[in-house]
This record gives C-alpha cells, structure tokens and sequence, in this order.
C-alpha cells in the first residue's frame, strides 16, 4: 500500500531515516522537530511496515510553476532490491499531476543515484563547482551576522541573480538562518560603508550560497571556496523529471540536501 502517512507513523518513519542517513545525526533531530511533516512523507507498506518512503516537499520555480522536491528518499535494508522505490517514486508522478505540479526535483547523493534516477527519467538540471577566493581590497567593508531584518535585502539579491529559482518566502529566510546558527553555521551580510552589498551561507569553510560580491565575502568571512552555479566545469548535482515544459537549468541552492 502506498500513501501519504499519518502523524502515529513518525516514530517509524524517524528510526528508517536514522538508518538511511546516519551522517547527520543533529540535522536529523533538527529536521524533525521543526520541518518534517507527515502528511508530504509518501510511505510504502508491507505487511504493516513501512518498507519505502520518501518526502514530497512542496515548492514552486520562478516561471516555470510547482514542484515536488523528493526529500529522504529510503528504503528498508530488508526490502531492498525489489523496485519498491521504483513504485513509489511512480506513485509520486501520478500524485503530483493529480496536484497540478509541474516537475519531480532532487539532488542525489552520488553518482549511482544519479543512474538510478535517471533510468526513471529525469534529467540533470543544476551544476556546480568550487572556486577558490582571491584576496582583495577590503577597504570600507565590514561584516555582520545576518538577521530577520535583513531577509528582504537577501530575497531582493536572490532573485536579481538567477532564473528559474526556488521561490523562498519570510517562512524559508528565517527557517534557513535558524537552521545554519543552530548547526554550527552562520549567514553574514557584507556591508561597504555601512550599506548591504552581499550575503553569504556559510558552512564548513564553504559559502554555500553568496549573492553579490562573492569573492569579497569569501575572503573577509575566512572561507576558502565557495559553491556557485556555474557554466564551466559542471558538477552535475540536482535533477528533474518534467512533466510537460520545463527550463533546462535551475537553481536550487539551500534546499535540505
């Protein structure tokens, strides 16, 4: 049986995604005492188990329309190998047209995921790369950790700097920065002369997302490289499955990945 689960199955839900992504385990406490809901977790189950699931996160692409973001995909160590995922995910298709959505999105893990998706159908649609700083004149700027208050200048920065993006409203801004501090990370607006330039995520010596003057940023917030999208040098990272229409590059920075 597949369908969407119900608030008693967090518990199982909890202990399978434990097993399929033990790397994270503050993440994981984090993501499900502030983000995960039942009712976007579709659930396989057999005999009464839940044998296979996955998240269909709602989102929606600038010019293009909703989507489903295929978060937590896992299946039970003891179920696998016998194209449960295959059917859910299948499932997945059938729901979101139900539901109006435009395309299935997701970032695999690695390269054999990237086979498997891609015999379902989808299609590579975001790359990145790394990029070292250069050092730079700093004169005039200065840095500030990032509040609420400035999520209007950083959404004003996100959409000025790419097409077909994930839409991010108030709620995502500050569930983002909430998450970053609470995990070790931080979110830092660079100001020149006292005025907002630049923002940058950063995390594990990385500036995850900048907008603006990037290189600036990476150097005065110690960073080594920063990940950007980027025409040369492709990392492919994140995939679509389209249902009609559907832009051949996106960008999908800061989803849960």
């Amino acid at each position: 049986m597949i369908d969407f689960a119900q608030p008693k199955d967090t518990e199982e839900i909890r202990k399978l995604w434990d097993i399929a992504f033990p790397e994270e385990p503050l993440f994981n406490d984090w993501f499900f005492e502030n983000y995960f809901k039942a009712e976007n977790c579709l659930v396989l189950k057999k005999e009464g188990k839940i044998s296979a699931m996955a998240q269909l996160l709602p989102y929606e692409i600038q010019g293009a329309g909703k989507v489903s973001y295929i978060y937590g995909a896992a299946t039970d160590p003891s179920y696998r190998r016998q194209g449960l995922m295959r059917r859910l995910l299948e499932k997945s298709f059938e729901l979101d047209r139900q539901r109006g959505a435009v395309a299935s999105i997701l970032i695999p893990q690695n390269k054999e995921l990237f086979d498997f998706y891609g015999k379902l159908g989808y299609k590579t649609r975001f790359y990145v790369t790394a990029e070292k700083t250069k050092p730079c004149d700093t004169t005039g700027y200065s840095l500030k950790r990032a509040e609420n208050g400035d999520i209007s200048f950083m959404d004003s920065l996100y959409k000025k700097n790419q097409n077909n993006y994930i839409i991010r409203d108030c709620n995502y801004w500050e569930i983002q920065l909430e998450m970053f501090k609470t995990l070790g990370g931080e979110c830092y607006i660079l100001l020149k002369d006292n005025k907002p330039v630049a923002y940058g995520f950063y995390t594990d010596n990385y500036i995850q997302e900048g907008m603006g003057e990037v290189n600036t940023l990476a150097y005065l917030a110690g960073a080594d490289k920063y990940v950007s999208l980027a025409d040369k040098n492709n990392t492919p990272i994140g995939m679509a499955y389209p249902y009609g229409d559907f832009p051949q590059r996106l960008y999908l920075n800061l989803m849960f990945n």
